[in-house]
C-alpha cells in the first residue's frame, strides 16, 4: 500500500497544471468541495451552480420537494446467501466439512434500487437531510434475494469560513438466506474546504459508533482530497475502529482512489479482527483493486478483485467484484 501512494503521489505532483481544478472537484462525492472550488477560481457563471448547491445541501434556508429515483442494477455477488465460502474448516489438526446447504454461493445478481431524498433548509447555513434506499436483486441461476433497505438523517450545519458540521443517523438492514444484519450508525463529521497553491483541498473528520446484535464499537474516519488542474480527483482514506469480541469488523483501512473524467481506480487494505471460532480468533487481512468508467450515459461500470487471507482458512481466498451501476441512465 505505501508503495502504490507514494508511486500515485509522485505522479499527482509532477503533472502540470492546466486551466482551474474545478472540473476535478466535480468528481467529489461533497457537492460543497465543487462550491469552494467554483467561489475560488471564479469562472464565468459560477454563481448559479453555487447558489444551486447551496439549495439542495440545505443551506439556503427552503425546502425542496422530495426526489424519487429508481435503476437497474447488475452486480456479481461472491456471497449471495450470506453462507461460509469454503467447503471445511480447519482448526489446527482438526478439520469440519461444511453443511453444503451452509456453503456460500456466487453469481449474477439483476436487481433495482429505489432512492428518495428530502432536503430542508430550516434557516440560512443550517438545514436537515434525509435520504433512503431500497434495493432488491435476485440470482439467475439460482433461488436466491438480497434486500437492502438504508436511511440517513442528517443535521448539516455551516460553521463559516468553508467548514461544516454534519450530525447523521443511519439505520442499515441487510437480508440474505442464511443471515440478517441490522446496523445502526450515528456520527458527527467536520469537514474543511483550504485553497491550495495548485488546487483546492477537502479534510473531513469523522467520528461514529457502529451498532449492531447488541455490540457497539467507537469509530473513526480522517479523509483527505485533494483537485489538481489537469490531473484529477484523488481520495485518500484511513478508518480505525474498536475490536469487540464475537464481532467481526474493521479494525483499520486505508484507501486510496484516482478519478478523472470518466475513469477512475481505487486500491484499498484492511485488518478485520474479533470474531472467534471454535477458540480461535480470527484475522482477516483484505485487499482490493477497482477500475471504474463512466459511459456518456451516465451508467458507471466498475470491476474489480478482492484477496483475503484469514487466520481460518475457509475465509481465505479471492473474489470477483462486478457491478452495472444505471443511476444516471435516465438522467
Amino acid at each position: 500500500m505505501r508503495r502504490f501512494w507514494l508511486a500515485f503521489w509522485g505522479i499527482w505532483l509532477a503533472g502540470g497544471a492546466l486551466a482551474q481544478a474545478w472540473p476535478a472537484a466535480a468528481l467529489s462525492d461533497d457537492p460543497r468541495f465543487l462550491a469552494f472550488a467554483l467561489q475560488t477560481e471564479r469562472p464565468a457563471g459560477w454563481e448559479e451552480p453555487v447558489g444551486r448547491i447551496a439549495l439542495t445541501a440545505g443551506m439556503a434556508g427552503r425546502v425542496l420537494p422530495p426526489q424519487v429515483a429508481l435503476a437497474p442494477t447488475l452486480t456479481w455477488d461472491g456471497n449471495i446467501n450470506g453462507g461460509i465460502p469454503s467447503d471445511t474448516v480447519r482448526l489446527g489438526p482438526l478439520v469440519l466439512t461444511v453443511d453444503p446447504q451452509a456453503r456460500a454461493v456466487a453469481g449474477l445478481l439483476p436487481g433495482v434500487r429505489l432512492g428518495f431524498g428530502q432536503v430542508s433548509g430550516l434557516a440560512p447555513g443550517f438545514g436537515l437531510t434525509a435520504r433512503g434506499v431500497i434495493f432488491g436483486a435476485h440470482a439467475l441461476d439460482a433461488d436466491l434475494s438480497v434486500v437492502r433497505l438504508s436511511g440517513q438523517v442528517c443535521a448539516v450545519k455551516d460553521l463559516g469560513g468553508w467548514q461544516f458540521l454534519d450530525l447523521c443517523f443511519g439505520h442499515e438492514v441487510v437480508r440474505r438466506a442464511l443471515s440478517t444484519t441490522r446496523t445502526t450508525v450515528p456520527s458527527v463529521e467536520l469537514t474543511k474546504m483550504v485553497a491550495l497553491d495548485k488546487g483546492v483541498g477537502r479534510l473531513a473528520l469523522r467520528l461514529g459508533q457502529e451498532r449492531s446484535a447488541g455490540n457497539r464499537r467507537a469509530t473513526a474516519r480522517l479523509q483527505v482530497e485533494l483537485a489538481r488542474p489537469g490531473l484529477g480527483l484523488v481520495t485518500l482514506g484511513l478508518e480505525a475502529g474498536q475490536e469487540v469480541a464475537g464481532w467481526q469488523g474493521v479494525r483499520l483501512r486505508e484507501t486510496a482512489r484516482w478519478r478523472g473524467g470518466r475513469f477512475g481506480i481505487a486500491l484499498a487494505h484492511q485488518d478485520e479482527a474479533g470474531e472467534v471460532i471454535f477458540g480461535t480468533p480470527r484475522r482477516d487481512g483484505v485487499w482490493s483493486l477497482d477500475v471504474e468508467h463512466w459511459l456518456a450515459s451516465g451508467t458507471r461500470v466498475s470491476l474489480g478483485y478482492e484477496w483475503r487471507h484469514s487466520t481460518i482458512d475457509a475465509y481465505d481466498g479471492g473474489t470477483l467484484r462486478f457491478a452495472v451501476d444505471l443511476a444516471g441512465w435516465r438522467r
